[in-house]
């Protein structure tokens, strides 16, 4: 899914037609049809036009959200050229300041920056920086 869609835009407890779904997200119908033949369901297949809960589109959208995630272990990045997890080219890594505080501690928070070993495309990550507390 290229878009996030506003889950907060859908009533759990309404129901929708494509057209309505089509016209709340600006989106074309057959979209919404696509969703249909990747998992959305309708309340009842046989009768028109279809009715979809907004219970199920939220979660429709949550799943195929959580689909699209991936799992980076310590060293890995995500590459958005390769659309996937890789590991830095050797001897580009570097972290970098990025000037804002995280958390209550007020830390600064720190960037690793890297290039692909695949694609040599630039790669960032966000890294958790622990201060002890005195």
């Amino acid at each position: 899914m290229s878009h996030k869609y506003n889950v907060g835009l859908i009533r759990s407890k309404a129901s929708y037609s494509i057209g309505e779904i089509a016209q709340l997200y600006s989106i074309d119908r057959r979209t919404c049809g696509r969703w249909l033949r990747e998992g959305l369901k309708p309340i009842d297949i046989e009768k028109k036009p279809l009715l979809i809960m907004g219970k199920e589109l939220k979660k429709f959208f949550k799943e195929k959200q959580q689909s699209q995630k991936s799992k980076l272990n310590e060293d890995e990045y995500f590459c958005f050229k390769c659309r996937k997890p890789r590991t830095a080219y050797e001897g580009s890594e570097r972290i970098v300041e990025t000037g804002k505080t995280v958390g209550k501690n007020k830390v600064n928070q720190q960037m690793k920056k890297a290039k692909c070993r695949v694609c040599k495309s630039k790669m960032n990550r966000l890294i958790k920086v622990c201060q002890k507390r005195l």
